[in-house]
């Protein structure tokens, strides 16, 4: 996984997309190794090194990024097509996976994470055992851990379309995810925190 330094977000919400990207690619992007331990997941400079770490439960966003955007942010090219981002209250997150299929892994982890039923609880959460083929990826989460992902976000040709979650089959109870668009995941969180401060 591949991360330039990250950006603040504004306290009244999320930025817009000239002042979001302003804050990524003024460093050098290096490649950082995530993992998921103890409710939380983090990255660090050597796989299991615990540099950073964001509990579970601050995550509040997660979404594709398309490849000119991250270009413009000085990304390796080579991996410019597999970017995403995590988003809490006070920082966005951006990564740049090696390959598609570590993209859509964690990807459709943090999205099965944000859309679960608010009774459910996920599996504990362990960190990966193993190294990546060859070491040159990413520990992704294990099987379990990710609560049964499939490859759900799949990259399209239209870039607003890389935005897109695919329907999905949670496997918290059978119940099914719709299409949700960046958009829409951006208004449900203003909607709901319009609820908690009520």
């Amino acid at each position: 996984m591949w991360k330039p330094r990250s950006t603040l977000t504004p306290a009244e919400g999320s930025a817009n997309k000239r002042s979001f990207f302003r804050g990524f690619g003024a460093l050098k992007w290096k490649r950082r190794f995530l993992f998921l331990s103890d409710g939380a997941f983090h990255y660090g400079k050597a796989p299991h090194r615990k540099d950073k770490t964001v509990p579970l439960a601050d995550v509040r966003r997660v979404a594709l990024v398309s490849s000119e955007s991250v270009l413009q942010a000085k990304a390796p090219s080579a991996y410019a097509d597999f970017a995403w981002l995590v988003a809490t209250a006070e920082r966005t997150i951006l990564f740049c996976a090696e390959d598609a299929p570590t993209m859509r892994l964690w990807a459709t982890f943090f999205h099965t994470w944000l859309h679960r039923p608010p009774a459910a609880r996920l599996p504990a959460v362990t960190p990966a055992t193993s190294e990546p083929p060859s070491a040159r990826a990413s520990p992704t989460p294990p099987t379990e851990t990710a609560v049964g992902v499939a490859a759900a976000v799949e990259p399209q040709p239209e870039d607003h379309a890389r935005r897109q979650m695919d329907e999905v089959t949670s496997p918290l109870g059978g119940r099914q995810c719709a299409t949700i668009t960046h958009e829409q995941t951006q208004r449900y969180q203003q909607q709901r925190q319009l609820q908690l401060q009520q």
